[in-house]
């Protein structure tokens, strides 16, 4: 994933820079993410390949939320925001072909059409807010690192070194995307303790 708006040189004591908090109207509560997944399978064989599809489905929702934020970003750090968003989407755009290889390898299959897939995610207004929409994008990004968390602890069932391999690198991908997300955000969308 690329780096957060308004980055400055840092030291390795240091954590990476992000954005700082543009005048905004204040935090509407975002659409939330997909859904939750029934009830996983006993066999973790199985429960793999439904994480992997809710997981993609979920990975295709943060790729269209950045990309749309990418387009319909407005405000004094527009450049610092439209350039974020473009990383993202575009780490996404890699990741979910890396996913869908991995659904595949289970021989199983994905959405077979555009329209197939938008029925499985939520409709969102548009918004051009920066911190608006990172709130939104920053609420996949929980959602993943779930299915992310879901998916390794299954893999591990299953002894799955392919699927351990892929949640291992998207956990740390993910946790440094919620990082930045949640600094230009502040703490309006943090989990309740």
């Amino acid at each position: 994933m690329g780096p957060a708006p308004n980055l400055r040189s840092v030291t390795a004591a240091q954590k990476p820079a992000v954005p700082a908090k543009p005048a905004a109207a204040p935090v509407k509560p975002a659409a939330a993410a997909p859904a939750a997944e029934p009830a996983a399978p006993t066999d973790p064989a199985e429960s793999i390949v439904k994480v992997l599809q809710n997981l993609f489905i979920t990975a295709y929702g943060a790729y269209y939320i950045a990309q749309t934020a990418h387009w319909h970003v407005t405000g004094a750090q527009f450049n610092e925001f439209h350039s974020y968003f473009g990383d993202e989407y575009g780490y996404w755009a890699d990741k979910i072909d890396v996913i869908a290889e991995h659904i595949r390898t289970h021989k199983q299959f994905l959405p077979n059409s555009l329209s197939e897939l938008a029925t499985k995610l939520p409709r969102h207004e548009l918004i051009n807010d920066p911190i608006q929409l990172t709130a939104r994008y920053l609420k996949y990004l929980r959602t993943v690192e779930a299915y992310v968390t879901k998916l390794n602890n299954y893999a591990e069932a299953a002894k799955q070194a392919a699927d351990i391999d892929l949640a291992g690198e998207m956990a740390r991908e993910i946790k440094k995307a919620i990082w930045k997300a949640e600094a230009i955000v502040g703490d309006q969308t943090a989990p309740a303790a």
